[in-house]
């Protein structure tokens, strides 16, 4: 059960030396959120990159460097997607991919390569991967409130997918109801003309 909005005052009652000349400021009533429960972060980092992007083989490069990096001290706690987006488009470029396009904040301008840890704000290539690392652990570092446990069988029969999400949070964390996004990847497609590469 969320214990949210928990009230309590505060009132002061003695003074160690001399007299209280203000006695109408002696209390304080306020109200908190008490978090019953902490859970482990994991990170979804999203990458932003394109075949048309020269520079991206070497922001991809220094991502699987910090991914390695991060295994050794987080493992299975960092998540990775790739949007074919924000330096034009290539065959592999989907339209969720450009809905997120409106996360930079850039003078309206996009670019790749681009990462974004938690939807926390899309950021350039910091140069290495122990730089690139830093920026995650503090993400990770942070405890979360929510946790979700996935559950997926696949049907080969049928061609069937079912996925079941099940979830606990400790507390409230935004006004709007909160919004699950289920993403199926496909790894390990080979590049059909990667520009610099």
């Amino acid at each position: 059960e969320l214990k949210n909005d928990v009230e309590m005052t505060i009132s002061l009652i003695n003074l160690k030396e001399g007299d209280d000349q203000l006695t109408d400021n002696n209390s304080l009533k306020l109200n908190f959120n008490v978090i019953n429960k902490e859970f482990k972060r994991n990170v979804l980092i999203e990458e932003f990159t394109t075949e048309l992007c020269s520079n991206c083989p070497y922001g991809t490069n220094t991502l699987h460097s910090t991914l390695e990096l991060l295994e050794e001290e987080y493992p299975g706690r960092a998540n990775t997607i790739c949007h074919h987006s924000g330096y034009y488009t290539d065959w592999l470029t989907i339209g969720a991919s450009e809905d997120l396009l409106w996360l930079f904040n850039s003078g309206g301008s996009t670019y790749a390569p681009a990462f974004m840890s938690d939807r926390t704000g899309v950021w350039s290539n910091p140069g290495t991967a122990e730089k690139m690392a830093d920026i995650f652990r503090k993400r990770l570092d942070k405890p979360a409130y929510v946790g979700i446990e996935i559950d997926a069988t696949y049907d080969s029969e049928e061609r069937i997918l079912t996925v079941t999400a099940t979830g606990e949070r400790s507390m409230e964390f935004c006004e709007n109801p909160a919004r699950i996004s289920i993403y199926l990847v496909e790894n390990d497609i080979k590049a059909r003309n990667q520009a610099g590469a």
